[in-house]
């Protein structure tokens, strides 16, 4: 069984996409036969992504306005050798000091 010529979008950060061109030998996920069958695909599957997010960002502003206000981010600690440490935080001020807890310890 020879390959074919199948088309795969990937999701970028931009809210955009990169159009694929793979030969395989069978279809994987997310693998169609024309350009116009994989944009399609995607542009659905992003439309409830965004949907998603939305909702994520909206729980997230009413979880701030119910406890007070916090932030959560992402650290790295380390030089020009590499990253030594590096994950999640939760901070949040009270009494005018600021908290910061690792997550995932």
């Amino acid at each position: 069984m020879g390959k074919k010529k199948y088309y795969r979008c990937v999701p970028t950060k931009q809210r955009s996409y990169i159009l694929e061109e793979l030969l395989l030998n069978g279809a994987h996920r997310n693998c169609f036969l024309s350009k116009e069958k994989a944009v399609s695909h995607f542009e659905m599957a992003e439309k409830i992504a965004i949907e998603k997010y939305n909702s994520i960002i909206d729980g997230i502003n009413k979880l701030k306005e119910s406890l007070g206000n916090f932030y959560f981010d992402y650290y790295m600690e380390g030089d020009t050798y590499g990253i030594y440490e590096s994950g999640l935080f939760i901070a949040f001020e009270v009494n005018g000091y600021l908290f910061e807890f690792l997550q995932w310890d």
